[in-house]
This record gives C-alpha cells, sequence and structure tokens, in this order.
C-alpha cells in the first residue's frame, strides 16, 4: 500500500498506512517510519490541522507538549520520538500503541448492563496515580522537579491495550511549574480540562495543583465501576458532600469482598473526591493504596478483563481509513518524496528539532484535542499526544456497527461506538465595505476661437452609482449606561478557540474563558470549533456560566 523509496543515509521515512484519528485540532496517521539504515517500526504522527497551525497557541502548546513528554519515562506514559516541522505545521512522532479509551469501554460495557469488574478498576486507578506522580516528581535537570500537573484526567485520556496496559493521554493542557523551555504561559482567563471531572477549586479557578489531578482520576475510577459518571460538582462543600456519597453508596454496591475492604474502597474514594484539597491522598498514596486494595476484592484482574473485552472493542471499530504517502525528513528540512498526502497534510520545507530531549521521552497525548472530549470515538489503535490545545484530541474515527458477540470467556459483550459528529458548515465572513472612488467633476468648457468652427460637444457617459456593500454583522450594542456584571464564565468543550466582546469588555482562550466587570446586556461569541468558525450573540445580565454548543452548522449559547 505505501510507496517504496530508497532510504538516504542519515534520513528518515514515513510511509502513511492509516487515519486513526481526527479531531478539532489535528489528525493521528498510522505510519512505518524507515531510518536510513534500513530499521523499520510502527509509529504514529499526530499532525495540526491548517487552520489550527496559523494559530500561534496551538503550535507552542504542541511543541510544549512533546518536549514536556520528552522529560518523563514511565511504563503508563507513552514515548515521545521526535518533533517536526511539515512546512507550516508541527507534526509529533510517538509510539504507536494499540488499544481502546476507557470511555469506549464504559459505553460498551453500559451498553450491556454491565461495568468494570471492581479489581480491574483499582489497578486502572493504580496506574493512572503512578503516572501521575512519575509526571510531577520527574527530574527538571537543575536537582529539582517539572511539577506537572496533567490538568485533564478522564476516560478518554486514558487507553487501555490487550495485554492491560494503561496509558495517560494528552498532556496538551499540562501546567509545568519548572521548565525553561516552555514556550505557551498558562492562561488564567478560564477553565483548563472538562467540567464534570473538574475539582470543586479548579472549577472556582481558586486552585490548579496536582491535588486536582488527584480528584479526576478518582471520579474516573468511580465512574468505571458505577457504569455512570460522578458528574459536576456542585463546588460549595455543603452541597458537595452529599453529591458523592451518592456515588458512594452504588459503588459499594458493585464491590464484593470482606467488609474491611469494601469499607477502606469506599473511605478511600470519599477521600479522593473530598472538597478540600488538602483532604485528598496523594498521587503517591492513592497509587499504592488502590495497588494493594485490587488484590483483595473479588472480580476479574485488569490483565484478564483486557485480554477478553479490548480485542472485541477492537474488531468492532473495524479497519482505519487507509492512507498512501511517503514523507522525507533529512538534513533539517522534510518534504513529500512519493504518493499522496491526505486532504490536510501539508509536506513541504520545514525543519526538524531532532530526537526528542530523552530517548526515554514519553508521550501521551490523544488529539482531544485529540480531549477530550470532541472525539467522535476511537478508531483503531494508537496513542496520540496531543498538545493542547489542549487541550485535549479527540477524535478517532469509528463506524456504526451493532454489538458483537462476546466470546464466553470474556464478560461481556460490546457495543458499538458512536458515529463521527459530521464537521459543521463555516459561517460566512462578514464582506468588507469598500468606499466608491470620488467622481470627479468635469472641467468647465473652453471658449472656442472666433475662426475656428466649434466642434461638436460630446456628452459624457453616465457613470454608474457603486452597488452599495454588504454592511458587516455588526458587533451588538451596548448601553454604557447599563448596569455591571461581576463575572460570567463562557463554556464551549473542545473548541480550539474562543473569544468574547461584552460592550469593549475582551476575553480570549480555548474551550472556556472567565470575563469580569463588564456591562449587562449582548455578548458576541466568536469560536473555532472542529476547525470551523461561528459565530453568535448571547444576552448577559447577571453573573453566570453560559454554555455554548455547536449543533447542524450553529453556534448557540445558553
Amino acid at each position: 500500500m505505501t510507496t517504496a523509496v530508497s532510504s538516504e543515509a542519515g534520513g528518515r521515512r514515513f510511509h502513511l498506512k492509516a487515519r486513526i484519528g481526527a479531531g478539532a485540532f489535528g489528525e493521528v496517521y498510522l505510519a512505518e517510519q524507515e531510518s536510513g539504515a534500513g530499521f523499520r517500526r510502527d509509529v504514529a504522527l499526530k499532525v495540526l490541522h491548517a487552520d489550527v497551525a496559523r494559530n500561534p497557541e496551538a503550535a507552542t502548546r504542541m511543541r510544549d507538549e512533546a518536549r514536556i513528554l520528552g522529560r518523563l519515562s514511565h511504563r503508563s506514559i507513552v514515548k515521545v520520538l521526535d518533533l517536526v516541522q511539515l512546512g507550516d505545521r508541527w507534526a509529533v512522532v510517538m509510539d504507536y500503541v494499540p488499544g481502546v479509551d476507557l470511555e469506549q469501554v464504559v459505553s460498551a460495557l453500559e451498553a450491556q448492563g454491565s461495568f468494570v469488574p471492581a479489581p480491574a478498576a483499582l489497578e486502572v486507578g493504580a496506574a493512572m496515580c503512578s503516572a501521575l506522580h512519575a509526571a510531577y516528581s520527574a527530574d527538571d535537570g537543575r536537582g529539582g522537579t517539572l511539577a506537572v500537573v496533567h490538568r485533564d484526567i478522564k476516560p478518554s485520556n486514558v487507553r487501555l491495550t490487550a495485554d492491560g496496559d494503561v496509558k495517560v493521554l494528552d498532556f496538551g493542557v499540562a501546567r509545568v511549574e519548572n521548565m525553561d523551555s516552555r514556550e505557551a504561559m498558562t492562561q488564567g482567563t478560564g477553565w483548563i480540562g472538562t467540567e464534570r471531572y473538574m475539582a470543586p477549586e479548579r472549577i472556582l479557578l481558586e486552585g490548579d495543583t496536582s491535588a486536582g489531578d488527584v480528584y479526576a482520576a478518582f471520579a474516573t475510577v468511580v465512574e468505571l465501576i458505577n457504569s455512570k459518571p460522578v458528574g459536576r460538582t456542585p463546588v460549595l462543600a455543603e452541597r458537595h458532600t452529599p453529591f458523592v456519597e451518592e456515588s458512594l453508596v452504588a459503588l459499594r454496591e458493585r464491590l464484593t469482598g470482606p467488609a474491611d475492604v469494601v469499607d477502606a474502597v469506599v473511605s478511600l474514594c470519599r477521600r479522593g473526591l473530598a472538597a478540600e484539597p488538602e483532604r485528598r491522598p496523594s498521587a503517591s498514596e492513592a497509587w499504592e493504596v488502590f495497588d494493594s486494595l485490587s488484590r483483595r476484592l473479588e472480580g476479574d484482574s485488569l490483565v484478564r478483563f483486557s485480554r477478553s473485552v479490548v480485542p472485541v472493542i477492537l474488531d468492532t471499530l473495524g479497519e482505519p481509513e487507509a492512507v498512501d504517502g511517503t514523507m522525507l525528513v533529512s538534513d533539517g528540512s522534510s518534504k513529500l518524496v512519493a504518493g499522496a498526502l491526505p486532504a490536510g497534510t501539508v509536506a513541504g520545507g520545514g525543519s526538524s528539532t531532532g530526537p526528542a530531549e530523552s530517548t526515554s521521552a514519553v508521550n501521551t497525548s490523544l488529539f482531544a484535542m485529540l480531549g477530550a472530549g470532541a472525539v467522535a470515538g476511537l478508531a483503531g489503535f494508537v496513542l496520540l499526544v496531543s498538545f493542547g490545545i489542549g487541550a485535549a484530541l479527540w477524535m478517532l474515527r469509528s463506524e456504526s456497527a451493532p454489538p458483537p458477540t462476546v466470546p464466553a470467556a470474556a464478560p461481556v459483550p460490546v457495543a458499538a461506538p458512536a458515529a463521527p459528529v459530521p464537521a459543521a458548515a463555516p459561517a460566512p465572513s462578514p464582506p468588507v465595505e469598500v468606499a466608491p472612488a470620488p467622481r470627479v467633476a468635469p472641467a468647465p468648457a473652453v471658449a472656442p476661437a472666433p475662426t475656428a468652427a466649434p466642434a461638436p460637444v460630446v456628452a459624457p457617459a453616465p457613470v454608474a452609482a457603486p452597488e452599495p456593500a454588504a454592511a458587516p454583522a455588526a458587533a451588538p450594542v451596548v448601553d454604557p449606561s447599563a448596569p455591571r456584571v461581576s463575572r460570567a464564565l463562557f463554556v464551549l468543550e473542545n473548541a480550539s478557540a474562543l473569544s468574547v466582546d461584552c460592550g469593549g469588555v475582551l476575553g480570549s482562550g480555548t474551550a472556556s474563558l472567565r470575563l469580569r466587570d463588564f456591562p449587562e446586556g449582548a455578548c458576541r461569541v466568536e469560536a473555532t470549533y472542529v476547525g470551523q468558525a461561528y459565530q453568535t450573540d448571547v444576552r448577559v445580565e447577571r453573573p453566570r456560566e453560559v454554555v455554548c454548543t455547536v449543533d447542524g452548522g450553529t453556534l448557540t449559547c445558553r
């Protein structure tokens, strides 16, 4: 299927084989990498969309993510192999890891009225917390720690292989306290992450520490066992506690084992989902306790569960979309040398940054971006890196199919993944008003000489009036004397760009932003979602959360 091209000394060729992921920020391809010495291996190649690549923030986040992962080394974080530039777009080369994400697993089991066995779920929790601890405590090369905070832990950002390996994905919106080479500045104008897995302090923008990652990891474990998300916290401590207890009651009913072990699991999850960050266990402590308790509960281990269920899901997804093309990265440049790259992928002059900062570099991003979310099912088996751009990946293609019949050894049959969401048509750009050229008055007539016959006067051709230019979409008019609104939060999950204008008070971000002290009245909202541009108006007359959605090619905010 790929085009055969001889290797050049010192160069690397990427023979594209299939498109295995697509989301709001880019696409991920399965490729065979061939070195100059003839060494071959399968890799995942993530490339930014052309429109996203023009956003400087998106490019810097992708480069930052690769550099972050290049500093990490952990069995539950996938290796980043290289960071290259293809034309005007950046691409990350990472290990190819067959598997499915936990959101797919939960959806498949829920459709059959089943759930992940508790021992397997606790093992997933142990692996997630182990990876989070490793990321936070990684050496910064100067005797300190990198202090990496993931900020978007959720089921769709955790991959499970058929052998029971767990991989944490998407460090595209991670916050790093101690990293000199990071380009992007962490913005504090809005949320970073996915709302229903956010700890109370993150929703309130009162803290963005590793304790928030621990909360999200516990929310994921409880969801695996209950087959139901814990959901968005009501934030206030007096309301948050009964909200969590409702999920813990359901959790207790799903646990089988000695009473003291069941009590210990429920107690641990209560601490992990506490409203106060200081009450939660550290990632290191949670890792050790999850691992210990998983061996004392009744039910299938993670390895046994994965071997029976993951292959069935992969079979249901079917083969990914085949593509063909070959790219060469050699001598500091990259180019297309044979075949045709898929639509949306750029080849041409560019540069390579060389190998990632560490040969044990790690990568874990599903284009959530490729988050998170805007994933219209997972097509196949790949681990993506998404810079965030969040933030985020993701994103994988799937084809609708009836639920497969699982062999007797498998705990449950698996439902087909959701069909991909169709891309929305772009909103028309407002025309630019152009002023007509001024008409010049004719010069006054000169009297003819008395000896010459007067020349006939030819009337000038009439000048056609210019077509009036269509007026561009007017920004909403806000009364400057209107009462002020102290704050509002605008959210469009998985948007790659979001901007708001409320009476001249401006704000911008990616999937969310917070605006403060603006005139009550109409606000103009503009967004880029799955590569398309949208805009709409919404009235904001009190402090509140404005939730936006894209449906049928229309942006709606309420």
